[in-house]
């Protein structure tokens, strides 16, 4: 059964779906990252520490890289 767990730190929420049942979960996968996406953006129009700033900047760059893969999974060859 797949399990899911949510970490709260520094008042960023971040959670990650992990493992992958007999349908998977690329529906809770992309929710997350989208959820992640849109949290990371509001807390960069109210942040004004630089060092914070890049660290958001960091972590929305790598949601939106994982929503990306996503969204496009890489096309598998089947050997010929």
């Amino acid at each position: 059964m797949p399990s899911c767990y949510a970490a709260v730190a520094s008042g960023c929420i971040l959670a990650r779906a992990t493992g992958r049942g007999e349908a998977g979960l690329p529906a809770v996968d992309e929710t997350v990252a989208r959820l992640n996406i849109e949290h990371f953006r509001n807390k960069l129009a109210t942040e004004t520490d630089e060092t914070r700033r890049q660290t958001i900047l960091r972590l929305l760059a790598a949601e939106e890289a994982k929503l990306a893969a996503l969204l496009n999974p890489p096309e598998t060859r089947t050997p010929r």
